[in-house]
C-alpha cells in the first residue's frame, strides 16, 4: 500500500502488545480453560474440575465418598474425604500452599514429581486456578491435621485471606462456588450432562461413592468392583443372559495401569465402556484396540487348532464387526501423561498402551478361556458365524460404497 492510499494508518509497535497473566488471562479466554460458556458446557467442566481433584484423592486412597450438591440459589459445592488442600506457606512462593493452588496456573499435586498423583485428571494439567477465576464467589474449606482452614475469592481474587476457624473432626476439602454471571450466559449447569460424566468417574474408580443432589432429587452411583460391575449391571438391565458363568476381568499394572473385562451375552450388539483418567473416551482409542486385538489374537489361535479357521471366510483376520458381536467390553485406563486426538479429547491415543494391552490379554485371557472350553466353543463359534455372514455381505458392502 502507497503512502497515498485514504485508508487509516494505524500504527504498529511495542505499544500494541498486551500481555496477559493468571486470573486476567482466564477470564479473557475463558474458552481455552473450560470450554463453551454459553452452551453449558463450560459450566459442567468447572463442576468436574473440582469433582477430579477429589477423585485425584481417592485414587491415591483418601476418602471413598464425592458429593456434589446445586443448590437452589445457584452454588455449586464439591466434597471429599481426602487429606484436605495443603495451607503451610509455599518454600518458594511465600504464600499459603492453598492461595497458590487457587491463584496460579498449572499449580497442583499432578505436576510433582513427588508421586503426590501418579496419573493425569482434570482439565490438562491447569488445576483449579480457572475455576476460581471464572467463579462470581468461591469459598473453601480444608480440614486437616485438626484443624478447619478456610479461604473465600471473588473473581479469582483473594477477598477473605486464610484463617483457622477452629477443630475439625475428620479430614477433607469443601468448595462452594457461584459462576459468574458476566461469563456464563447460558442455562447453567445440565443435571444430566453431569451425572453421566460423575457415573463414568464412579466406574473408573471402583469403590468409591459419588453421591449428587439437586433441589429436585438426588442420585447415588457405586461400582465395587469399577468395570466389572459396570458390565455385570449392564447386562442385567438388557435383560440379556450372559455367555457363560463368569465375566472374566484383569487389572494390568505397569507402566500405566488398565482395568479390563470382556464378556458375552445372547444379543448381537456390542456393550462398551471405555475411558481414561476417569473421563469417558467416546470414539475409544489405542486402548480399546489392544484389547480387541488381543481377543482377536487368541481367538484365531484356538479356531486354528481346533480346525475351524477356514481361509476362505477368515483368512484375512477377524473383522471387528464379528468380534464385537454380543460383546461386553469395559477398559478402563490410568496414565500419567495421557494423549488425545481432538480438544473434546474423545480418542485415546498414547501409542504405548496398544502393544502392551494387546500382549497382557493374549496372555492372560487365552489360559483363562482354556479353563473353560463350554464357554471358550461358543466365544469361538458366534465370532466365526459373525465373520461369515460378514463374508457373505461385503459384495454389498462394496457395491454401496462405490454408489
Amino acid at each position: 500500500m502507497s503512502q497515498d492510499d485514504n485508508a487509516t494508518h494505524v500504527e504498529y509497535d511495542v505499544s500494541n502488545i498486551q500481555v496477559l497473566t493468571g486470573m486476567e488471562a482466564v477470564r479473557k479466554r475463558p474458552g481455552m480453560y473450560v470450554g463453551d460458556t454459553e452452551d453449558g458446557f463450560g459450566a459442567v467442566n468447572m463442576v468436574l474440575e473440582l469433582v477430579d481433584n477429589a477423585f485425584c484423592e481417592a485414587y491415591a486412597g483418601f476418602g471413598d465418598v464425592v458429593e456434589v450438591e446445586l443448590g437452589a440459589e445457584g452454588w455449586v459445592e464439591v466434597r471429599d474425604r481426602g487429606r484436605g488442600i495443603p495451607v503451610a506457606l509455599h518454600p518458594t512462593l511465600k504464600k499459603p500452599v492453598m492461595e497458590v493452588i487457587l491463584t496460579t496456573l498449572h499449580a497442583g499435586g499432578s505436576w510433582s514429581h513427588a508421586d503426590a498423583y501418579k496419573v493425569s485428571h482434570g482439565l490438562h494439567g491447569v488445576g483449579v486456578a480457572p475455576v476460581n477465576a471464572l467463579s462470581a464467589r468461591l469459598e473453601v474449606e480444608s480440614c486437616r491435621d485438626g484443624r478447619r482452614w478456610r479461604m473465600v475469592c471473588e473473581k479469582g481474587q483473594v477477598v477473605e485471606p486464610l484463617h483457622d476457624c477452629g477443630e475439625a473432626f475428620g479430614t477433607g476439602t469443601r468448595v462452594r462456588f457461584w459462576h459468574d454471571p458476566e461469563i456464563f450466559t447460558g442455562s447453567g449447569v445440565d443435571v444430566q450432562v453431569l451425572w453421566a460424566a460423575l457415573d463414568v468417574r464412579a466406574v473408573a474408580h471402583g469403590g468409591v461413592r459419588v453421591e449428587m443432589s439437586w433441589p429436585q432429587g438426588h442420585q447415588t452411583a457405586h461400582y465395587p468392583a469399577g468395570v466389572t460391575s459396570w458390565a455385570q449391571k449392564q447386562l442385567e438391565a438388557s435383560q440379556k443372559a450372559a455367555v457363560g458363568p463368569l465375566l472374566w476381568s484383569d487389572k494390568y499394572e505397569g507402566e500405566f495401569e488398565a482395568d479390563v473385562v470382556l464378556g458375552w451375552h445372547s444379543g448381537f450388539e456390542t456393550v462398551e465402556f471405555s475411558g481414561v483418567g476417569g473421563r469417558a473416551t467416546a470414539e475409544g482409542g489405542t486402548h480399546v484396540d489392544g484389547v480387541l486385538e488381543g481377543l482377536a489374537a487368541v481367538v484365531e489361535r484356538a479356531a486354528r487348532k481346533s480346525g475351524r479357521w477356514s481361509e476362505a471366510f477368515h483368512g484375512g483376520g477377524l473383522n471387528p464387526v464379528a468380534l464385537r458381536t454380543g460383546l461386553a467390553l469395559g477398559v478402563s485406563v490410568m496414565h500419567q501423561n495421557p494423549r488425545f486426538a481432538g480438544s473434546v479429547r474423545d480418542r485415546f491415543t498414547s501409542p504405548d498402551v496398544k502393544g502392551v494391552l494387546k500382549g497382557f490379554v493374549e496372555a492372560r485371557l487365552g489360559p483363562w478361556l482354556a479353563d473353560r472350553p463350554e464357554l471358550f466353543g461358543r466365544v469361538i463359534g458366534r465370532a466365526l458365524d459373525a465373520q461369515a455372514v460378514v463374508h457373505r455381505m461385503q459384495p454389498w458392502m462394496d457395491v454401496l460404497e462405490e454408489d
